[in-house]
């Protein structure tokens, strides 16, 4: 149950992240592990990820494994010793995609409302104020959105003057302005309901276009966000951190 605490976040709050990725696109140049343990400058990027969040008071971790789970659960072994933080991993059997993935997870997920985060982004932003914008549209889901960069990489969504998303594209070249997901989401636990279980299934290709006209908003901030799924972005990330 989660426990309320005035204008903040709850302290229960979990942080799901992806990282069940096969990382073909990356894998010139990280081979030897999943892709958000890429070396960032002697670190691994997940770790500067979870910092992120822990910094801004988050403690539990869920880490959706699957291409070389065993050693993220390593990872995550050794990094609840270290940090002392609430982290476990959840390993999935066959590829499960994004929403798949955190179907699969759903018996370990104990907030009611939860973040969702790509393993292998970053984006550094006020989360008490992304979530409680969350709170007071009464969404189901939210969004973390910035300025739409041009490239067909990331999703291209619309909203109206409310924040209420009026089209998710995912990945496709398309005329006009728009914002960029920025692989961040605030989830409320209820949501689950509307993935497939035992499934393959994708957040950005199945879910989203499907919440369109829902309670489904975004967020827009001026921060970019970071990620590493190109050999050119890793290097730029190991520039940039």
């Amino acid at each position: 149950m989660t426990v309320i605490r005035s204008g903040k976040i709850p302290y229960d709050t979990e942080v799901l992240l992806l990282c069940g990725g096969a990382g073909t696109r990356l894998r010139e140049a990280v081979k030897d592990r999943p892709k958000p343990l890429a070396d960032i400058n002697g670190r691994p990027f997940l770790d500067i990820i979870i910092d992120f969040f822990s910094q801004q008071g988050l403690k539990r971790y869920l880490l959706l494994a699957g291409y070389m789970g065993h050693i993220m659960q390593e990872y995550a072994a050794r990094k609840k010793m270290e940090m002392r933080l609430d982290i476990s991993c959840v390993i999935e059997n066959m590829p499960l995609d994004t929403g798949g993935a955190i179907k699969h997870a759903e018996p370990y997920i104990t907030s009611d409302v939860f973040f969702v985060a790509n393993g292998d982004t970053l984006c550094q932003t006020n989360l008490n104020d992304f979530y409680q914008y969350h709170n007071k549209k009464n969404a189901m889901i939210t969004m973390l959105l910035n300025r739409f960069s041009g490239t067909e990489d990331y999703g291209k969504v619309h909203i109206d003057e409310n924040g209420s998303v009026l089209s998710f594209i995912e990945k496709q070249v398309t005329p006009g302005k728009g914002y960029a997901n920025a692989g961040v989401y605030v989830m409320n636990k209820s949501l689950l309901t509307e993935i497939p279980g035992c499934t393959k299934y994708s957040l950005e290709k199945e879910l989203f276009p499907s919440l369109v006209g829902k309670s489904f908003y975004g967020y827009v901030i001026d921060e970019p966000h970071l990620d590493i799924g190109t050999p050119e972005r890793y290097l730029q990330a190991n520039r940039c951190l």
